[in-house]
């Protein structure tokens, strides 16, 4: 496919600081990110959300609302990120963020029926778009592609480790 030609034909090798020649694979999987980022936020465009909205609300989208950490941690960014990405869909009334009833210190973070209605619009769009990466990349090579980011997710969570 198309995307796959650009992302590998990109793995040009670069000199590191002591002068060994390398594949630079943490560029092309920056880029890759933002490519499909890209793709997704072009297509959630017609429902004005991005990508890391989607993400969010759908990480929402649970009978029992979770609180921020583990939200956070389901999409792999830190707390305070969560919370920017927040701030809007909380203003247009998609998300509430309320106190837990146990633990004060700790928010529950709620999908409102506007927020409910709004990911609803975006879902099948969502699916559309992930649909159309797969027809381009194959099938069988997005599911290689599943079980290598799982790895690669459990080798940044083992190396983050003291």
């Amino acid at each position: 496919s198309d995307v796959t030609k650009r992302v590998s034909g990109s793995a040009r090798p670069v000199r590191d600081s002591c002068g060994v020649s390398r594949v630079d694979t943490f560029l092309d999987i920056q880029r890759v990110g933002r490519m499909v980022t890209r793709h997704l936020d072009n297509r959630l465009r017609c429902v004005a959300m991005t990508s890391g909205q989607y993400q969010a609300l759908a990480a929402l989208d649970v009978a029992d609302p979770p609180v921020m950490g583990a939200v956070a941690m389901s999409l792999g960014m830190d707390r305070t990120t969560l919370t920017a990405n927040l701030k809007p869909m909380e203003r247009w009334g998609m998300v509430s963020v309320i106190a837990d009833e146990n633990d004060g210190r700790a928010r529950r973070l709620h999908l409102t029926e506007s927020g409910r209605e709004t990911l609803a619009k975006a879902r099948p769009i969502w699916m559309q778009a992930e649909a159309e990466i797969i027809a381009g990349f194959g099938s069988r090579n997005a599911d290689d592609l599943r079980v290598t980011l799982a790895a690669l997710v459990e080798a940044l969570n083992n190396s983050a480790k003291p």
